[in-house]
């Protein structure tokens, strides 16, 4: 079930399978950058993925945690 669709990332709704916790999934559609320039599009993904790796290293109980670091996938 799609919760909120913002900005670049879509939300959805899950949960961790080993322990059945609630989760959010975060999904990035490379597709969406597609109108923007190749040089625009290069840096635009990296600084996402520069984002994600700051989100892993954070750890505070009042902030998401990410239990699965960033996946790349061919699929479009």
């Amino acid at each position: 079930m799609l919760l909120i669709t913002g900005l670049m990332w879509k939300i959805y709704s899950g949960f961790k399978k080993s322990t059945r916790q609630e989760a959010a999934v975060f999904v990035f559609e490379k597709n969406q950058l597609d109108k923007w320039s190749r040089k625009d599009r290069e840096n635009m993904i990296v600084i996402l993925k520069k984002g994600v790796h700051q989100l892993t290293r954070l750890k505070h109980p009042r902030v998401l945690t990410v239990q699965h670091p960033l996946e790349e996938s061919r699929y479009e």
